[in-house]
């Protein structure tokens, strides 16, 4: 290797460069390198005495007396030996994570998650928190945000005609049920998707209850981060699973066209087609009931919306009731209801449909204070569930859906 020439890197120095060894590699003049060595050399014999002259604390010598009689130094040498993989493959294993803990979806999921003391822990508090963050997708791919390009997701979709305009969502949530006198959780079935303004008259009413809002704040969870939390309960191995399990549900285009088996045109934007097809609502209170209760619920959604076939507006005020049920943690409740509203056998002249209609524009206006027989009450009441009017009273007096034209730019 060439010898270096020229002036020594230290400030205000002219001395030529030493000629030979390390100071000559490191750009110093003879003077400056013997005082760089002296002062490597101070610093070092500085750390070595310091090393010797310390007391080892009462506290370390509990715990390794304490480790020795209880037969532990294997175990603990074990998780040393974990924690320094970790420590070795740093660098590595932050690359694979960043995309998936700087998601907006993981950032809400543990935000959400600090509000209750969750007691679940290693595999269970992974599957926990992956039912959440899919929560978080569904409410993307439901509310209609993945076509607005500045979505705070940054997942951006184009219908295959074309970008949309104007860009009309439906204001979800992902939020606790209702319990204000409970700060624990253990399982992901506590936590929904309700429309905004549902959720929002739960919290009023949570406000209101005599101070229990601080006892949550106090209880709170998840203080390190889930990340920490998951590192430390789970080996290498399964985390670095579970976060590539994470960036596939992560990834729009992947939920939309293998996970749930749809295509974007299952989410085209509202407007584009007719409300009353679409039933949105509906179909969002169908997958959250036919995920925490049991399967003969989704019997009863369904049959009911077979009898209300014609009656739209009927299905999706049972889907508003629905979701007030689901918050409050009684949907079993309304699903009994239903039940029994199926059952019913006609007389006195009043028809199935005819009594099904009845039970839900009275438990409706308990509920919501307004029902479908108020058409103006209900068509203000359903739009002010998404960010613009997507429905109308006729001239007729009949509620259709708004169509808008040139929705679509090429």
């Amino acid at each position: 290797m060439a010898k270096k020439t020229g002036k020594c890197k230290r400030k205000d120095c002219k001395n030529a460069i030493a000629m030979h060894g390390v100071a000559n590699e490191m750009r110093y003049c003879n003077e400056h390198y013997e005082q760089y060595d002296k002062k490597k050399k101070d610093n070092f014999t500085r750390r070595v005495s310091k090393r010797a002259d310390a007391i080892i604390s009462g506290v370390r010598i509990s715990t390794l007396e304490g480790i020795i009689r209880n037969d532990k130094a294997r175990e603990v040498i074990a998780q040393k030996k974990i924690n320094t993989l970790w420590v070795s493959k740093s660098r590595e294993r932050k690359s694979d994570v960043t995309s998936v803990i700087k998601s907006r979806e993981w950032l809400n999921t543990q935000e959400l998650l600090k509000k209750k003391l969750i007691t679940c822990q290693g595999n269970d508090f992974m599957g926990y928190v992956r039912n959440v963050i899919k929560l978080y997708t569904l409410k993307l791919l439901h509310s209609r945000v993945y076509l607005d390009e500045y979505n705070a997701y940054q997942k951006h979709s184009i219908p295959a005609r074309g970008k949309v305009t104007p860009l009309i969502t439906l204001n979800l949530e992902v939020a606790f049920t209702f319990n204000p006198s409970c700060n624990v959780s253990n399982n992901s079935n506590d936590i929904v998707i309700v429309p905004q303004k549902i959720r929002r008259a739960f919290t009023l009413n949570k406000a209101l209850s005599k101070g229990r809002m601080n006892n949550v704040i106090e209880n709170s969870t998840s203080k390190g981060g889930i990340y920490r939390k998951i590192k430390a309960e789970n080996t290498p191995e399964e985390v670095t699973f579970f976060m590539s399990k994470m960036k596939l549900d992560l990834d729009l285009d992947f939920k939309l066209n293998k996970m749930y088996g749809k295509s974007l045109s299952e989410y085209a934007p509202f407007l584009s087609r007719e409300i009353r097809n679409i039933l949105p609502l509906f179909e969002l209170a169908l997958v959250q009931y036919g995920r925490i209760h049991r399967p003969q619920v989704l019997f009863a959604f369904r049959e009911l919306k077979k009898i209300l076939t014609h009656e739209w507006v009927y299905i999706e005020l049972f889907a508003l009731l629905s979701f007030h049920y689901l918050m409050k943690g009684s949907g079993g409740v309304l699903v009994e209801k239903a039940m029994s509203w199926i059952e019913y056998k006609p007389e006195n002249g009043v028809s199935l449909l005819t009594h099904i209609i009845s039970e839900i524009d009275k438990i409706s206006l308990e509920v919501f204070n307004v029902n479908a027989s108020d058409g103006m009450g209900f068509v203000k009441m359903y739009n002010s569930f998404f960010s613009g009017d997507v429905i109308k009273m006729n001239s007729e007096g009949v509620i259709v859906s708004l169509l808008k034209k040139e929705l679509y730019k090429k």
